[in-house]
């Protein structure tokens, strides 16, 4: 007897060691997956780059990511070329302007898009340069930007953005005002870690349905035990 309930109580507590370890392993298997799938709803690209990121040649005509939504006079396509002021383009990204070789004075309004499964929070951070003033960034039409605004095109200057995405496609516009004449151009780098933050419905799920079998199976242990 006195042997039967040592070797119960070894089984049990094994028992219990077990799901413990089963739980944490089914927990985390969960978060992966919905760290995995957040991190595939968003992608981000920097102006004038090809969908591999690397910068396209000065004088392309369009950019795959960004077009112009106002003014409408020259078109939405955007040309990638860069004024002789401007700081030099680099294989990560370039510059981009309406396609126009002589943008009157007035605010150009410049968008790249992007996808979320769910609606939350998104948080993105990188830096622009301007010609000229860097005047407002805008998330589905909503001020986001929470830092201060580019004033050069001779240098970056950091911008970090904060508002709330929607399922579906999401609008960044970057709106530059351009009051020296001829040209308009927009320069954006996102930092990699940039992310969208909302954890998409199917994420939380997944995770909820592997943490209840691993709490089934360690209360079914302790039952058999």
């Amino acid at each position: 007897m006195g042997s039967r309930t040592a070797f119960t109580g070894a089984v049990f507590t094994g028992g219990r060691r077990h799901a413990r370890a089963t739980l944490f392993s089914v927990m985390v298997l969960g978060l992966l997956l919905a760290a995995s799938q957040a991190a595939a709803d968003t992608i981000l690209y920097n102006t004038g780059v090809d969908a591999s990121g690397t910068a396209i040649p000065t004088g392309t005509l369009g950019d795959p990511h960004y077009i112009v939504i106002d003014p409408a006079d020259f078109g939405s396509t955007v040309r990638v070329a860069r004024s002789t002021s401007w700081m030099a383009d680099t294989s990560t990204s370039a510059w981009i302007t309406p396609n126009t070789s002589n943008a009157p004075n007035g605010s150009y309004t410049y968008r790249t898009t992007f996808s979320l499964a769910a609606d939350g929070p998104v948080s993105f951070s990188g830096r622009w340069a301007t010609d000229d003033q860097g005047s407002d960034i805008l998330i589905d039409g909503a001020h986001a930007i929470t830092t201060s605004v580019s004033m050069s095109f001779s240098d970056w200057t950091p911008f970090s953005l904060s508002g709330v995405g929607h399922a579906g496609t999401n609008t960044i516009d970057f709106i530059v005002r351009n009051t020296g004449g001829a040209p308009s151009g927009l320069r954006v780098e996102f930092n990699p870690l940039s992310s969208a933050a909302p954890l998409p419905t199917a994420g939380w799920a997944g995770m909820a349905l592997l943490g209840g079998i691993g709490v089934t199976q360690w209360r079914r242990r302790g039952r058999v035990v």
